[in-house]
């Protein structure tokens, strides 16, 4: 069994999710097209290493930048992995969460 893999490699743009998540966009189309079953995103991705700002550019699990890559995986049949930081409402706090969504726009894994 084989799986076609793609590596998104991208400039992040520190603390602009939305320019990052436009990239991200480009990424996952080219990526369906040449065939890929999986797109694999930089750590970080959404915000690069803006840490002081990681309580305003956080969001919370299945929604913003997570919402965001699930909507993409399912538009393009891609399962899609990566890190965002994630906002945890209970601790007050951003942690940095890597997260698989299958084709179907399912969040399978979560680290």
């Amino acid at each position: 069994m084989e799986l076609q893999i793609a590596i998104g490699q991208m400039d992040i743009v520190l603390g602009d999710a939305q320019a990052n998540l436009g990239t991200v966009q480009d990424l996952a189309a080219r990526a369906a097209e040449q065939g890929a079953e999986l797109l694999v995103l930089p750590e970080l991705w959404g915000s690069g290493y803006a840490l002081e700002q990681a309580g305003e550019l956080a969001d919370e699990l299945n929604t913003g930048l997570f919402a965001a890559v699930a909507a993409l995986a399912r538009h393009y049949r891609l399962a899609i992995c990566g890190s965002l930081l994630e906002w945890d409402s209970m601790e007050e706090r951003a942690y940095n969460t890597a997260t698989v969504y299958d084709a179907d726009g399912s969040l399978r894994g979560r680290y």
